[in-house]
């Protein structure tokens, strides 16, 4: 639509500060990726588990275009320099066609049964649901095991949708690991200055939740 009316491309990319500006970038108007790497950088998925792994830059040439490090930060520095690479901190996978497709941060998952689900891969399925506004995925401690997933809905409209109806239509849009045990509607979610979803704020141990293991609202311990 942009581009019919404007007649200019627009192009995804991927970057972050300390390698400089972009380092993928997708000319192949592949739908939902971020694109294939620069020239000038390599990017391999590190402890790759199940497709997903965390994105680590490097430069081919050394021209600069990554941090030295964080000034008066050794420790943030180690974690994000290593040998292999620049660490970004970031999850993606990767198609056969070398495309890549960013999965949110690795510190916003939630742990299940071993694996890091993505908190960002589920609510954007979430929020593609014609009734839902937006959404927060958190997780709480599980009874057995690590966490359990926790879905935290804002609606459209006044009128909210029944949780039985939205567990049943998810059901067959995410995978068994990735559909949330708990589930709840909010008002708002807070915000941080640069109005992002501020996670911290959010208090699930005072929420009414629907448990689909148990199959009766609950509120959290």
């Amino acid at each position: 639509m942009f581009r019919k009316r404007f007649n200019l491309p627009l192009r995804e990319v991927y970057g972050m500060t300390e390698a400089s500006s972009f380092s993928t970038i997708n000319f192949k108007n592949r739908i939902g990726s971020i694109g294939q790497t620069v020239p000038w950088f390599k990017i391999n998925l590190s402890n790759i588990k199940k497709g997903v792994g965390e994105i680590v830059i490097k430069e081919k040439k050394e021209f600069g275009l990554i941090t030295k490090g964080y000034y008066k930060d050794r420790k943030a520095t180690k974690q994000l320099l290593k040998k292999d690479g620049l660490h970004t901190g970031d999850l993606a996978k990767k198609d056969k066609k070398g495309n890549l497709f960013f999965l949110g941060r690795i510190k916003d998952s939630v742990r299940v049964k071993g694996e890091n689900i993505s908190a960002w891969e589920i609510e954007s399925n979430l929020n593609n649901h014609k009734y839902i506004s937006e959404s927060a995925i958190l997780g709480t401690k599980a009874e057995i095991g690590e966490e359990e997933i926790v879905a935290l809905l804002v609606s459209k409209f006044k009128k909210r949708p029944k949780i039985k109806y939205l567990i049943k239509y998810f059901r067959k849009k995410l995978l068994k690991n990735y559909l949330p045990r708990y589930w709840g509607f909010i008002e708002s979610l807070p915000r941080t200055p640069t109005l992002r979803v501020d996670k911290k704020l959010i208090k699930l141990k005072s929420l009414k939740l629907f448990d689909i293991y148990k199959n009766k609202t609950t509120i959290l311990k």
